[in-house]
């Protein structure tokens, strides 16, 4: 009930039929899939008291992706199969609307983040497209999860950005009211923005839905002790002709020496820019598109404390995330010890989670012992999770025995799925025994056995082959 008022409200059309139903199915062939009034979903959304507590959100992102089809997919429906994005894409777009509402922003941004992830790999590993293409061979090659889903989504938090909150929801209000019951396709919404806004946007769908690929970026930063100036020199990188560069606005924060962050909105239009922004001394930190509205591929270049403020001090999760990941580069001991302090103390629990993760390439012995300090004081499993991913990397006797100890948790799934996992990345055949005694071990969709199947898989011998094959 909550999301559908949520809906109703955000998109200024009431939920508009009469009833609606949800009905898990055992073995059902997709997650969820909607029907006008009703939607079948996956039994795996009613999970138990321990599931509910590691992975909180799941039954919710499938609940709101599935309700926004009511309106964008049974009151609103596509007349041709290349344009499933206005579909797919808002249901993915809500799942992170619905998130921002019910989790806030860290977690807004976090769940935009894992889809860019997904959306990277499948346009770096298998194919790359447009959002928009008639050119495929079944209606299932065009519901591609990285860009009908994933890119869809991130577009249209894009598009979010570009309108601003309120002239995008007056254009959702409008192409709502001004499709419902009816069919429609691409150019429906640019002339719902334009009604709505009086914005133009012809050029941003030509971009990012009728285009391939994301900007891929250079950014460096410097400051001018002399002029008391941040320059911030931004290049696209890709092998474009000079019509087909990305034209897109961003916000550049410049943290002044005082912690004061200000926000500048720029504009990319070009091969190469230089902007330059006052500060009252040497700034604590520079972020380019410190939102991270923008997808795209982007190697900054900035000073080493410049990372360490922003791992330590940027108000936005995602931020402290990627300063981490800079960091691990080129580790040393500083570096380590000041992730290894946000692995503790962090407010966000993805932020530490993936702080942890980061440390798989920190060769000290220190960072083992730390790592299995505060896993014992952590109390959200996903960190933990974490934690024993990357302990599993750190070939000691010590960590190898505490990664046994976790198999025997019952008070949760993840925590022993993934000690079975990690202690298949050592590569014993001497451990098969071991894993196979997990493999019956309770757990919600058989979380712990998949773990085993995890650690078998990771072993990589013919011995563990022949187990699998079994199985």
């Amino acid at each position: 009930p909550q999301m559908m008022e949520f809906m109703s409200n955000y998109l200024r059309y009431p939920y508009p039929f009469k009833k609606y139903a949800q009905v898990a199915t055992a073995d059902f062939i997709y997650g969820g899939m909607e029907h006008t009034t009703c939607t079948t979903q996956t039994d795996w959304a009613l999970q138990d008291e321990i599931a509910n507590k590691e992975t909180p959100s799941r039954p919710n992102i499938l609940a709101i992706h599935e309700l926004t089809h009511q309106w964008f997919g049974d009151l609103i429906t596509v007349d041709d199969w290349s344009h499933l994005w206005l579909h797919e894409g808002f249901a993915t777009y809500f799942e992170h609307a619905w998130t921002e509402h019910e989790r806030g922003n860290d977690e807004y941004d976090y769940v935009r983040y894992i889809d860019i992830i997904e959306y990277f790999d499948e346009d770096k590993n298998h194919y790359r497209r447009p959002i928009v293409t008639n050119l495929y061979q079944d209606h299932g090659d065009i519901a591609d999860a990285g860009h009908a889903y994933n890119k869809s989504g991130l577009v249209i938090g894009l598009l979010r950005d570009v309108l601003g909150d309120e002239g995008f929801r007056d254009s959702l209000a409008h192409f709502i009211q001004h499709n419902a019951y009816r069919t429609v396709q691409t150019d429906d919404l640019i002339y719902s923005i334009r009604e709505a806004t009086g914005k133009n946007l012809t050029q941003f769908f030509d971009q990012w839905v009728y285009g391939t690929g994301y900007p891929e970026l250079k950014v460096s930063v410097h400051y001018d002790s002399k002029k008391k100036m941040v320059n911030v020199r931004a290049i696209q990188t890709a092998r474009m002709d000079e019509k087909s560069l990305w034209n897109f606005p961003v916000t550049i924060a410049v943290t002044q020496p005082n912690g004061k962050e200000v926000e500048h909105r720029v504009e990319i239009n070009a091969r190469e820019h230089r902007f330059e922004f006052p500060s009252t001394g040497e700034p604590a930190n520079v972020v380019f598109d410190s939102p991270n509205s923008v997808v795209k591929a982007i190697a900054t270049q900035k000073s080493r404390a410049m990372w360490m403020h922003q791992l330590r001090h940027d108000r936005r999760g995602i931020n402290r995330i990627y300063a981490a990941q800079e960091l691990a580069k080129s580790w040393g001991l500083d570096e380590m010890y000041a992730v290894v302090e946000r692995v503790e103390k962090d407010p966000y629990w993805a932020t530490r989670a993936e702080c942890a993760l980061t440390l798989k390439t920190a060769a000290f012995p220190e960072t083992a012992q730390k790592l299995m300090g505060l896993f014992a004081k952590e109390k959200d499993h996903r960190v933990q999770r974490a934690i024993l991913e990357t302990l599993s990397f750190f070939r000691y006797p010590e960590v190898y025995q505490f990664l046994k100890k976790q198999t025997t948790r019952t008070d949760s799934y993840i925590v022993p799925a993934e000690a079975y996992r990690g202690i298949g990345r050592w590569k014993e055949n001497q451990d098969i025994a071991f894993l196979k005694k997990g493999l019956d071990k309770p757990a919600w969709m058989d979380a712990i056995a998949m773990g085993v199947v995890g650690g078998l898989t990771a072993i990589q011998s013919e011995r563990a082959l022949k187990e699998l094959i079994i199985l």
